[in-house]
């Protein structure tokens, strides 16, 4: 998976161990992307602070899958890079449900599933 690190943080200078925490977060993707093909599957985080204001550092993250664009926005930096990445894999995992029609598929098997006794549902049995 192709990705990029993106400060525009004016005051904010991203060191070694921010890089480290964020290519933590892209290798827990990885798993979740490898049905992909690899060169359809762009990651971009973006670390910006609002307007400059001093403390307010938040952090997005958008990946580019194959028909559908996810996004997360949280803050503040570096404690909303855990939750961006985990609300993003929520959102993966939910699209990836959703191309394989899982939701179809449990309703069904819910429909089907056996009734409780004939008694408990007001039907006799035949004979």
């Amino acid at each position: 998976m192709e990705y990029e690190i993106v400060n525009q943080a004016r005051d904010l200078a991203l060191t070694q161990w921010h890089r480290d925490l964020i290519e933590r977060q892209v290798r827990r993707l990885d798993p979740l992307v490898a049905s992909f093909p690899p060169d359809a599957v762009h990651l971009r985080v973006v670390v910006d602070d609002e307007g400059g204001h001093a403390g307010k550092t938040d952090v997005s993250v958008r990946l580019a899958v194959p028909g559908r664009l996810l996004t997360s926005h949280e803050a503040p930096f570096p404690d909303g890079v855990d939750e961006a990445f985990d609300d993003l894999r929520r959102q993966l995992v939910w699209y990836k449900e959703r191309l394989r029609h899982e939701p179809e598929y449990k309703r069904k098997r819910r429909r089907m599933a056996p009734a409780t006794s004939g008694a408990a549902s007001g039907r006799k049995e035949p004979p």
